[in-house]
């Protein structure tokens, strides 16, 4: 009795130092710290809602920047599916946003941003969607978000832009771009989020 006992008390004792031994084999503690890339100016768009929304609304939360317009038929579609999955990995962390701006002010108008984001399932507390006049659109995306140049030119029927998402942490920093036509960058997206939130705690 007192054998078994014994051996009961040994294996508790080692069972955490087996569990961590196995965790340090596999690399889960390693984290590679993010670049800080770049830093954003002070932003303030209208949002679906007809709301002001920008930069200040956005400190202190993790946030995931995208850029589409409502009539895209190429790569939106896919970056919306992409988003909708991260929205629905990341629907309880309470500073998580996803930000989508378009590209086609024109068009989007509060109103019409406001039906697309329904379609698209858009938790309207998690998954803003901006708007503006197409030059300050166009400014934030190429100084501030270091893009390529994104032009209202029609090719093909589209706007030529970025399939790109960014993650900007709660200091409006950049710290990684993704390419959202590649799951694998979809999934690193997704473990640097999850690290930046936990960061912001």
């Amino acid at each position: 009795m007192k054998k078994n006992l014994a051996i009961g008390v040994t294996a508790l004792f080692f069972m955490p130092i087996i569990a961590i031994g196995i965790l340090l084999a596999f690399n889960a503690f390693n984290y590679k710290e993010l670049p800080l890339i770049t830093t954003l100016p002070e932003f303030s768009f209208t949002e679906r809602t007809g709301k002001e929304y920008g930069s200040k609304d956005l400190r202190n939360k993790v946030w995931v920047g995208s850029f589409i317009f409502s009539s895209c038929t190429a790569q939106c579609p896919l970056i919306i599916t992409q988003l909708q999955k991260i929205q629905g990995f990341l629907r309880f962390k309470s500073n998580f946003r996803i930000i989508s701006f378009t590209l086609d002010p024109i068009t989007d108008t509060p109103q019409r941003l406001s039906i697309y984001a329904d379609n698209a399932k858009a938790d309207p507390f998690k998954w803003l969607f901006l708007t503006a006049e197409n030059r300050k659109t166009q400014a934030l995306v190429q100084k501030g978000f270091m893009l390529p140049s994104v032009e209202s030119e029609k090719a093909e029927g589209d706007i030529v832009h970025s399939s790109k998402l960014v993650l900007v942490d709660g200091g409006g920093r950049v710290r990684g771009y993704y390419d959202s036509l590649e799951p694998i960058e979809m999934k690193r997206l997704l473990k640097d989020a999850k690290n930046l939130i936990r960061g912001t705690y």
